[in-house]
């Protein structure tokens, strides 16, 4: 028993030696468990909409989650509850930009839409 030692600290022998510094290591520090990797963040894809050609779709924010709005076949989107998206010249996953936004020229024109409520 006795007081605990510090590091570096001198401690006195009893012999007729001199003083001698005991190391002391400190305890291991604990590791923090390793969390699985986040999902990749990623564009949702690239549409072909007639008399525009092909539009990236940019999800609104960059949720930690999968993205909630999937292109199938260049042809169709798959919204999920909460999702939002927008028109864009490009995507760069993760990245916001306003400036990437497709400017639509709809006055005069129609755009039209099927929804699918099954």
């Amino acid at each position: 028993g006795g007081a605990p030692v510090s590091i570096g600290q001198v401690v006195p022998v009893p012999s007729p030696l001199p003083p001698a510094v005991v190391p002391v290591t400190a305890a291991p520090t604990p590791q923090a468990p390793t969390l699985p990797a986040a999902p990749a963040i990623g564009c949702p894809g690239e549409l072909n909409v007639a008399g525009l050609g092909r539009v990236s779709i940019i999800p609104t924010g960059w949720p930690d989650e999968p993205v909630p709005i999937e292109v199938k076949h260049r042809s169709k989107l798959v919204t999920h509850m909460g999702a939002r998206g927008y028109f864009a010249d490009r995507c760069t996953a993760g990245t916001y930009s306003n400036e990437q936004y497709t400017a639509l020229k709809l006055l005069g024109k129609t755009l039209r839409f099927t929804t699918d409520l099954a």
